[in-house]
């Protein structure tokens, strides 16, 4: 298991090719969080990619920072969670 946190590794894609059998935890840029319903689909959009390779668990690191309002982690939560199902 390797935890990605994503301000040292925004390129967490990457690491997949080099080591399939890892499980990857996090990529989540928690700062896109506060910003808007735009930038929140954006790293919906890149936790999709990787589910669809497998071995990849989507979260922020460590939590989620107090100006994330409640109604953007909703939002976050909800497209989240239309993808897993």
């Amino acid at each position: 298991m390797f935890i990605i946190f994503r301000l040292i590794s925004p390129t967490f894609v990457i690491i997949r090719p080099e080591y399939p059998e890892l499980v990857i935890i996090g990529g989540i840029d928690k700062r896109m969080l506060a910003t808007g319903k735009t930038e929140i689909g954006i790293e919906v959009r890149k936790a999709d990619c990787m589910l669809k390779k497998g071995g990849y668990l989507p979260c922020v690191d460590h939590a989620v920072p107090p100006d994330v309002s409640l109604e953007n982690y909703q939002y976050f939560r909800k497209q989240m969670d239309a993808l897993l199902g």
